[in-house]
């Protein structure tokens, strides 16, 4: 919801709380999501170069059959790669 109310700066302490709750890690992540978020978050920050790199990791762990997520994470790939020049 964050991030469809353009509130990014909020979504740091999220991602951070979901991959350490209770300063514990976690084995199970939806790590394709979380990477895809990191990865917006750097593009917003005009680091291209590696919001491409975590977003392409992102494409490679989000299923096919995850039609949204994926769609949001190949408009950020591009949008990061003009980013990234």
């Amino acid at each position: 919801m964050l991030y469809f109310r353009f509130e990014l700066w909020a979504v740091p302490p999220l991602l951070e709380a979901i991959e350490t709750p209770n300063g514990k890690a976690v084995k199970k992540l939806p790590r394709g999501e979380i990477d895809l978020f990191n990865g917006i978050l750097l593009d917003w920050k005009g680091q291209g170069e590696r919001a491409m790199e975590l977003i392409g990791r992102a494409l490679e762990q989000i299923p096919a059959e995850s039609i949204g997520i994926r769609n949001e994470a190949e408009i950020y790939y591009a949008v990061s790669s003009q980013t990234a020049g």
